[in-house]
């Protein structure tokens, strides 16, 4: 009986020891995993932070040269800005769809487009942002899978409505 025991007391540690060495691997890969997901999240933010300036730059840009010399300026130029636009937009969709973005951050994105649309007013180069918009749906982006989400929330007109078109849209896809 106590070599009974004593075995095992000994298949006890060696378990106890292969408990530990389990949960102590998954917690490492775990968190080497969260780390690796944080830091490409980081990644992309700043990435798309640094596009989005270029795009803003390149339309103050645009505008200033219309200002001082009218004439030298095709509207071309301010629809291509626009294209750059529309698609950080649907990669900043991407992002929020494979988890490199917060949902908040995706509805303000897309509720300062939607107010950028409404009203006409937001310009780059003379060019409306519809103008823009229409431009755009006249490539092959008119049968992209985001598309359709987007005319429904340039057809909104608060926060709100926003955040409820992406729910619906997310949870159908």
């Amino acid at each position: 009986m106590t070599n009974f025991l004593s075995h095992l007391r000994e298949w006890q540690s060696l378990i106890a020891t292969l408990i530990n060495l389990v949960v102590a691997t998954s917690l490492a890969i775990f968190v080497t995993n969260e780390l690796t997901a944080s830091t490409k999240r980081t990644e992309f933010f700043l990435n798309f932070t640094k596009r989005y300036h270029e795009i803003r730059t390149a339309a103050h840009d645009l505008d200033k040269r219309l200002k001082t010399n009218p004439g030298s300026i095709d509207e071309g130029d301010a629809h291509q800005i626009y294209f750059q636009l529309f698609g950080l937009t649907y990669d900043e969709i991407n992002a929020y769809q494979n988890n490199f973005l917060d949902k908040n951050v995706l509805v303000d994105w897309l509720t300062w487009q939607m107010y950028d649309y409404m009203g006409g007013e937001f310009k780059i180069g003379g060019v409306s942002y519809d103008e823009g918009w229409q431009r755009w749906l006249s490539t092959p982006a008119k049968y992209h899978q985001h598309t359709p989400m987007l005319k429904k929330i340039f057809a909104c007109k608060d926060k709100e409505c926003v955040k409820d078109v992406i729910a619906r849209q997310m949870a159908a896809d």
